[in-house]
């Protein structure tokens, strides 16, 4: 994800929105918020806790996740392949 780098700007929905604005000549200020701490993917419950509260704020509150998409519900966790053993050569 990157908001300088041109390259980057179709990485991501916030990526993709900001250079929207930037190619507006708009002015944003972008404000972060940590709304839950969660560990992400520990390899013995193979359920990540990270994703489980993403999803959970999508739902719950979506005026939270405006950028988010509907599909990022049912999509299976990224962070997996990071503690598998065959994926980390």
């Amino acid at each position: 994800m990157s908001f300088k780098h041109e390259n980057k700007k179709n990485d991501t929905e916030l990526s993709k929105y900001l250079w929207q604005l930037k190619e507006k000549k708009k002015y944003f200020t972008i404000m972060w918020e940590i709304l839950a701490k969660a560990r992400a993917y520990p390899n013995l419950t193979k359920q990540c806790n990270l994703c489980i509260s993403e999803k959970f704020f999508t739902i719950s509150k979506p005026y939270l996740a405006t950028l988010n998409k509907r599909i990022e519900l049912i999509s299976t966790c990224r962070l997996w392949r990071k503690y598998i053993l065959k994926y980390n050569n």
